[in-house]
């Protein structure tokens, strides 16, 4: 190699690989020092558990609907109608009918809170006989259609309600349904009874005897029917309110799983992530490492050869003159 293609090499590695050599894998250093320390916070981040959100729990009991004898009496002076509210119910065979009167086939001995109920309800029966009150609805099919004096589809209305259908109508609001129907005995009359909500149910029946204990015979049945259309208002006032309480609870629920799950998604690219930034870090500095080896080595082994040229360059002479002499 000439003397003109040494210096530019000789330039070349001064101003570029020397300086270079000096601050560049310091800078390199510390540029990876900060993306590890990046990747390790956003690793740690992504390796935290989420909060998965809690499944919505039922929605708090609101406080039981209660009708007092002084409701009763103001909505008796407000109505205009002079007759109980009549409205559409299922026959008395169908099964969870709470206070109904039959006769079921033997079962297992009743459990304590659906033989209290029916104690009341049997209580309540005595008092509607003395106030002679209807004890069973009583039903009457009609026509939904009539063409020419043909009838076309039939169904089957409540032409009068009796005592054991407001219960019913009371009970339909608080029955679970996979509880089952117990049949209970009590003296010589049987009754079906849903034990579900046992102390809901018998604060009904006391307050249907109160109403009931207050009541004469010419206006027995107008306090009843007035109690039960009250109650059913107001139970189905309650009703709404937990409907649109729980739908409002799983709508939260949904949101927050949504929100939970993209959270997981997002931990999951933080980690690939940073895992990915973590190697391109060390690979980089050691790359840049590599590099300025094979530099260096190259920069020795020309010093080593140009070293050991002027060497041999120094002895040559004195090796000439001596071989000389000796001749």
């Amino acid at each position: 190699m000439n003397h003109q293609g040494m210096s530019k090499i000789e330039q070349f590695e001064r101003g570029i690989v020397f300086r270079s050599a000096r601050f560049l894998p310091l800078l390199l250093s510390v540029v990876a020092t900060l993306i590890l320390a990046v990747a390790v916070v956003a690793l740690l981040y992504s390796v935290i558990p989420s909060w998965k959100p809690n499944k919505p729990v039922q929605v708090s009991e609101l406080p039981q609907v209660s009708v007092s004898g002084s409701e009763i009496t103001d909505y008796l002076n407000r109505s205009t109608q002079a007759n109980p509210p009549t409205t559409k119910s299922n026959p008395p065979s169908q099964q969870g009918n709470a206070a109904q009167n039959s006769n079921p086939p033997a079962v297992p001995t009743a459990s304590p809170d659906a033989k209290s109920i029916a104690n009341e309800i049997d209580a309540i029966r005595k008092q509607s006989l003395a106030l002679k009150l209807p004890w069973a609805n009583e039903y009457q099919t009609v026509c939904q259609q009539v063409f020419f004096g043909n009838c076309y589809g039939q169904k089957t209305v409540t032409a009068s309600r009796g005592v054991s259908g407001y219960i019913d109508q009371a009970f339909s609001h608080h029955n679970e349904a996979n509880v089952p129907v117990e049949a209970v005995q009590v003296g010589d009359e049987s009754y079906r009874v849903n034990p579900s909500h046992h102390e809901e149910k018998i604060a009904i029946l006391r307050e249907l005897e109160t109403v009931l204990a207050s009541a004469k015979l010419e206006d027995a049945h107008k306090l009843i029917g007035a109690w039960g259309k009250i109650r059913e208002d107001r139970e189905r006032e309650r009703d709404k309110t937990i409907r649109t309480e729980q739908e409002r609870k799983a709508e939260d629920y949904a949101k927050a799983q949504l929100k939970y799950e993209t959270t997981v998604e997002k931990k999951r690219l933080i980690r690939s992530e940073s895992l990915h930034a973590a190697y391109l870090a060390l690979g980089s500095f050691v790359l840049l490492g590599m590099i300025l080896a094979v530099l260096a080595v190259e920069r020795h082994t020309r010093v080593l050869e140009a070293q050991l040229a002027a060497y041999k360059t120094e002895t040559a002479p004195a090796t000439v003159k001596r071989v000389v002499v000796d001749v």
